[in-house]
């Protein structure tokens, strides 16, 4: 990304200026995607002093130990990147989520794109098995999927990532948002196609179509859970400054009491379905918890009330 591009667009939509502090490259690769993450996180998050922590390769594990060597690292983390499970390492996936697990300990929360796949696939030719985006299907991650608007409402976007891990089985605090979702009358995938133990993203979602950003020095619009991810985390990181102006802790690890009371993080998205190409269905929103949008998209009001 580049100051110049963050800078311009504060001042374009009047929001509060902040030099973001890099450790790691920032020199290369898509300018469009860290443009996007670092312009829309100020939108919700105004004047949150921010960071941008990278790596030259995708490596969640290492990227864990970069934060946690951190003096003072920030009490929310957006990750916007991510891709199917069936790519990495189990092990690995394994160990960088107990990793998320510690910063959860110590009052970090992260969000993590859902993914622009829908249901993701496993094979090229054909659709042998869903495939769930990874790291939001870590059991220890805030997973943020999308919706778009259409008519004054909220419609499930087709490419929000979201089904049940293969790796990771499903957490307790999920247990009573799965058992909901069955019962819901929804449609549901062949059950070959997705381990229906496994944990469920995404949690909750945000708008994710048309966001305009600017990238070296051009706006354009760019749609994706890369836009919606950094709005959500921009908001937990509006209370966390609220709570610390009261002498009050982070939020932390927000999953268990979202779940809690699921009913009320704002607006639930009852529409849209998330079919992959090639894949002959993918899983349908629907009242309460559903593998499109998780338990919704958020009001802010609704949001601080549930976690302050």
């Amino acid at each position: 990304f580049k100051q110049t591009d963050v800078s311009k667009f504060q001042h374009d939509y009047n929001l509060s200026q902040v030099e973001i502090k890099v450790i790691g490259p920032n020199s290369g690769g898509y300018y469009g995607e860290a443009s996007l993450d670092t312009q829309y996180i100020f939108s919700t998050g105004k004047g949150i002093p921010t960071f941008f922590i990278a790596r030259e390769g995708f490596d969640l594990l290492a990227w864990s130990f970069i934060v946690m060597n951190m003096t003072t690292p920030p009490s929310v983390l957006s990750i916007s990147w991510g891709n199917g499970e069936s790519g990495f390492d189990t092990n690995h996936m394994e160990a960088a989520s107990r990793e998320f697990a510690k910063m959860g300990a110590i009052g970090i929360s992260i969000f993590a794109a859902s993914g622009d796949e829908g249901t993701g696939k496993q094979g090229f030719w054909s659709c042998k098995k869903f495939d769930p985006t990874w790291p939001a299907s870590s059991p220890w991650v805030t997973a943020v999927g999308g919706t778009y608007l259409s008519s004054g409402t909220e419609i499930g976007w087709g490419s929000s990532g979201g089904g049940y891990s293969s790796v990771f089985k499903r957490p307790s605090y999920q247990d009573a948002a799965a058992a909901s979702y069955a019962k819901s009358g929804a449609t549901f995938p062949n059950a070959n196609l997705y381990n229906s133990s496994g944990r469920l993203t995404p949690d909750v979602s945000a708008l994710s179509t048309n966001y305009r950003t600017l990238a070296l020095g051009a706006y354009g619009c760019i749609s994706g859970t890369s836009a919606s991810t950094p709005v959500f985390a921009g908001l937990v990181a509006t209370i966390n400054a609220e709570l610390g102006k009261n002498g009050k802790a982070p939020v932390g690890f927000i999953n268990p009491t979202l779940y809690a009371k699921r009913q009320n993080i704002g607006f639930d998205v009852t529409e849209g379905n998330n079919k992959a190409d090639g894949c002959s269905t993918g899983f349908n929103a629907a009242p309460g918890y559903d593998c499109v949008t998780g338990l919704g998209t958020p009001t802010y009001d609704a949001l601080k009330s549930l976690l302050s």
